[in-house]
């Protein structure tokens, strides 16, 4: 997959900028505010110290569901003042869902082949998602495997 360095790119101000998780929604515990448990750390700006995280949740809006109970779910979060942490606008979340056995994170909008927010070979494995309109399903292993290649290589500059 591609990594070369593109300051404007999307995806790598997003990486700079916000620690990446992968997260189990235990509980909706205050408004607009979830607890996860963190299944998995892919980056750790802020100096997370935690299997257990709270956070103020991006709310639902455009037909872009907000997190609930039970969900699995890549997310991007930052720190807010008083020890808060909050959900990235953008992208939001994507939801990672088990489909025929495999794990699939749900984009919320169309993938065309013009697209230019992931790599050719995520573009040619997105499908769309039937259970909703404007949604696709991109593999869940790819997306990991490009979310890690790039904080590698941004970690490297």
């Amino acid at each position: 997959m591609q990594t070369s360095r593109n300051p404007e790119q999307w995806l790598d101000r997003f990486l700079l900028n916000n620690d990446i998780l992968l997260v189990e929604v235990q509980a909706r515990t205050k408004q607009q505010m979830v607890r996860c448990k963190i299944l998995k750390q892919y980056s750790n700006i802020y100096s997370l110290k935690t299997n257990i995280i709270e956070f103020v949740y991006t709310a639902g809006t455009w037909g872009y569901p907000a997190l609930e109970p039970k969900q699995i779910a890549l997310v991007a979060i930052k720190p807010l003042a008083g020890g808060l942490f909050y959900e990235s606008f953008h992208p939001r979340h994507f939801r990672v869902v088990l489909i025929n056995g495999q794990q699939k994170a749900i984009w919320y909008g169309k993938i065309s082949s013009e697209d230019t927010y992931f790599p050719a070979e995520i573009r040619q494995a997105a499908m769309p998602w039937l259970e909703q309109e404007n949604f696709t399903m991109l593999p869940f292993e790819l997306l990991e495997e490009f979310i890690m290649q790039r904080l590698r290589f941004l970690d490297q500059t």
